[in-house]
């Protein structure tokens, strides 16, 4: 099940798929939505040669507008598809470059409807460049953003940092938990 903003980039794909002339050359739209709320779109550009997917074209998309980190993304296809899985390409460049993204499936095992995984489910087991390794995720919530750090005020092996910045009382709260070193 889908929250409302994700819901929101699923219809922002949805919508750029419909408005796609009925050729081979343009078959997949897809959306993302960056840790500031604001969202990109993109289609695969297909070519004898080879060509990009829709995912790839949406993350340069978004560097292009000096987007904040991704957390979340969607690919649909044309001709009524819906929501497509990344191919395994897609699945390896946003785990190398985004590894805390979410990606919304069709479907996944126990839950219902479309859902939003982390790309690293889709991959399990995948190598992590290091210069790529998460150290910070966010997600958008409807009144304020949660970011989740490994780097803590302290130093301590395994500590972890969460920090709730709201529009609406209390305006921030951190919780660093971890072992003392």
């Amino acid at each position: 099940m889908l929250f409302t903003v994700e819901s929101r980039v699923l219809d922002a794909a949805l919508k750029l798929v419909a408005s796609l002339p009925d050729t081979d050359e343009h078959t997949v739209a897809a959306a993302a939505m960056d840790a500031r709320g604001a969202f990109f779109i993109g289609v695969n550009v297909h070519h004898f040669t080879g060509g990009p997917c829709a995912e790839v074209v949406v993350l340069g998309v978004a560097a292009a507008a000096a987007a904040a980190p991704l957390i979340t993304m969607v690919p649909v296809g044309n001709d009524g598809r819906g929501i497509l899985p990344p191919c395994g390409r897609c699945r390896q460049v946003l785990s190398d470059y985004f590894p805390d993204i979410g990606v919304i499936m069709p479907a996944w095992p126990d839950e219902e409807g479309p859902t939003r995984v982390r790309v690293s489910s889709l991959l399990p087991g995948t190598y992590l460049r290091p210069e790529r390794r998460p150290d910070l995720a966010s997600s958008i919530f409807p009144h304020g953003t949660l970011t989740m750090s490994r780097k803590a005020a302290r130093p301590a092996p395994s500590a972890s940092t969460i920090r709730l910045t709201s529009d609406r009382p209390p305006w921030c709260l951190s919780l660093t938990m971890g072992q003392e070193p």
